[in-house]
């Protein structure tokens, strides 16, 4: 027998908006949701906390705004701190016969906790998280190929329709609970004011949305993305919107009928096809995740990051702060320090230049991203760190990027690296 009252655990799809774990849960005739800063958000990794004062601080942004988002249409969000079996333990003794629902993870540790759970409650998990369904894919997720392209060729062949999920206009109402409410951020939070940030970024739908409209439809920078995406100072010389894609404050099937709707107005371009075509590949690396499980975090090579090796943490430790002396380089990772952002273009050189240059394992340059990166999502930045180091699921080896040819390219006039270390 199903029971009258859902329970609704937001993760990293902290939205109203095309939300199908939202929709699903309100099929019930009482709702409560939740959003629980749990042992994945505080653990540590790599000798540093999972979740940084940048990251933390957007984060907190997009609770709370959610929370103010539901409360516009007559639900209440309950922000709680604890372990994840301990918070829903008590929720079950107090409301009795519920049904737990949360968007499928894709990240091995969400994914083990997950497990964990579903032995003991009754807990529905909801696809959301990708811009295709796995229902929509032309193979088995185990038999999603190894190269990219072959994927994304399977996939083009038998391109599914794909829709968005409106915004509810009401709620059903939330039962009486007793929960401690949790009035600030258990993170720390840093909130960025770095004058030289490319974009100020806000956390919380309310912001995605803006920026959304703004990119395609005020600016139209959608215009000239396959060609400006590669650029390194400015706001709209990419889309930018991974941070909200990142925590769910912003769904990928949204941005795909807004730019389909941009091509029914002004007409299809490189650019319209190429930002769906990084939609994929972010889908992509989900997908792989699932399909690898915890060998998708790992490394296929026996050797171990050592944190009391003095050359590699010594080494690690000028890249992280931006003081190797390679100035383009350095320039990158002061604007990640700052503002915990970073364009792909500087991320790829980066990440080749720690591994390939300075011999550190990838996992340590992968969990600095995590800990800083305001759009950190644990199957896309692994799987691009992972592929650059030739890891995985690059059939090519690893990627090493020649940092004199790189600079003189994308950032010919040393504008960029003046920007971050002389302004």
């Amino acid at each position: 027998m199903i029971s009258d009252t859902a329970v609704l655990l937001f993760t990293d799809d902290l939205r109203l908006d095309d939300n199908p774990t939202l929709y699903a849960a309100a099929k019930h005739q009482r709702l409560l949701c939740l959003f629980v800063f749990d042992e994945i958000l505080m653990r540590d990794e790599q000798g540093f906390g999972a979740t940084g004062p940048i990251r933390a601080h957007f984060l907190w942004q997009s609770v709370k705004d959610l929370a103010n988002n539901l409360q516009a249409i007559g639900q209440r969000l309950h922000i709680l701190q604890g372990r994840m079996q301990t918070v829903l333990s008590d929720i079950q003794r107090q409301l009795g016969s519920c049904t737990f629902y949360l968007q499928s993870p894709t990240g091995c540790y969400e994914r083990r906790r997950l497990q964990q759970l579903q032995s003991q409650f009754d807990i529905r998990e909801i696809g959301g998280k990708t811009l295709l369904n796995e229902a929509d894919l032309p193979m088995a997720v185990a038999d999603i190929p190894k190269p990219f392209t072959t994927f994304r060729k399977a996939v083009e062949s038998q391109w599914p329709d794909i829709h968005a999920l409106s915004k509810p206009a009401h709620l059903p109402p939330t039962p009486s609970v007793d929960l401690p409410p949790l009035l600030a951020c258990p993170l720390p939070i840093f909130a960025v004011l770095d004058k030289r940030a490319a974009l100020h970024f806000e956390g919380g739908e309310s912001k995605a949305s803006l920026r959304l409209t703004d990119y395609i439809w005020k600016s139209k920078a959608l215009e000239h993305y396959k060609q400006s995406r590669n650029g390194l100072v400015g706001a709209d010389y990419s889309s930018k919107f991974s941070p909200w894609l990142a925590n769910g404050s912003l769904s990928p099937r949204r941005i795909y009928q807004q730019v389909k709707a941009y091509e029914v107005t002004f007409g299809a371009n490189e650019s319209t096809y190429w930002l769906i075509f990084e939609l994929l590949w972010r889908d992509y690396f989900q997908f792989c995740a699932l399909r690898d499980g915890g060998n998708f975090f790992t490394s296929a090579t026996p050797h171990q990051p050592n944190l009391d090796n003095p050359h590699e943490a010594e080494a690690f430790e000028r890249w992280r702060l931006g003081r190797t002396g390679e100035d383009f380089v350095d320039a990158n990772m002061q604007e990640l320090l700052h503002t915990g952002f970073m364009s792909n273009r500087g991320r790829q050189n980066v990440a080749s230049y720690l591994i390939h240059d300075l011999g550190v394992d990838w996992r340590r340059g992968a969990a600095w991203f995590e800990h800083q990166l305001i759009d950190y999502d644990p199957a896309s930045n692994y799987g691009n760190w992972a592929y650059l180091a030739g890891d995985g699921m690059d059939p090519r080896g690893g990627r090493h990027f020649n940092l004199q040819k790189q600079a003189e390219r994308y950032d010919p006039a040393g504008r960029y690296v003046r920007h971050w270390l002389h302004d």
